[in-house]
């Protein structure tokens, strides 16, 4: 009882092993390409391609490149890669901090995520050093927002899974798992502000670059997620 979804690159993994795929190395020497910030940015305006941004989730509210879906390598990189892209042949080109770039690759082929086609040589400092445009969102930390949490009722939006949002949360939170959220985006507010968290900031990250895609930007993101909330005064159910 309670056991969630199996993660939506399993079925797809299933067929790879039935059907037979490459083999890592040749995986590599397609995907394994720097590439100019100019040939990065010709790919960047193709719709069949899928910026991937694999930096540290502290880093993206900061700037990233528009378009993008931010999935830190630091994390369950690959299942939320398996997770979020439907298309198992979806065509990627990576931001990594250098010297990442081969682990991202392996760790994207370990779930059959076998058509990058090159990163940004040098990293997002490349693109940064030639005055490239970039998107930033507001952040904050728990501790930031708790007075305007306690004085003003804003809708609190907690992508943690459902058994997380079960065993404890904030009052008046409303719960959309990350890997829900791209179905559900109707159920956000659309003008008033609303705030974002998961339990310490990695899979809200993603979120918003999900939000943002979508052109939905009245949202403030609380970096240090439940972890951060918790050790607040905010009214929580019982555990």
């Amino acid at each position: 009882d309670g056991l969630a979804p199996p993660p939506g690159y399993f079925p797809k993994n299933v067929l790879l092993n039935k059907g037979g795929y490459e083999s890592l190395d040749a995986v590599l020497s397609k995907a394994n390409i720097a590439l100019s910030v100019s040939a990065f940015e010709r790919l960047c305006q193709d719709p069949s391609v899928l910026i991937l941004d694999t930096r540290a989730a502290s880093h993206i509210a900061k700037g990233y490149i528009q378009g993008a879906l931010a999935i830190a390598l630091e994390g369950n990189f690959a299942m939320w890669v398996g997770e979020l892209l439907a298309d198992i042949n979806q065509k990627i080109i990576l931001i990594c901090d250098p010297g990442k770039e081969k682990e991202a690759l392996i760790r994207l082929s370990r779930v059959g995520y076998d058509h990058c086609i090159g990163y940004l040589e040098g990293g997002f400092a490349s693109w940064l050093a030639v005055h490239k445009p970039i998107v930033q969102f507001e952040q904050v930390n728990s501790s930031e927002v708790t007075n305007e949490l306690e004085q003003h009722s804003h809708p609190l939006i907690d992508v943690r899974k459902k058994t997380e949002f079960a065993s404890e949360h904030l009052i008046g939170a409303f719960n959309i798992p990350l890997n829900e959220l791209e179905k559900r985006l109707n159920e956000l507010p659309t003008k008033e502000l609303f705030y974002l968290h998961c339990a310490g900031g990695y899979r809200s990250a993603i979120a918003a670059t999900i939000l943002i895609k979508h052109s939905i930007t009245n949202f403030i993101e609380i970096a240090d997620g439940f972890a951060g909330l918790k050790r607040t005064d905010l009214p929580k159910t019982t555990y």
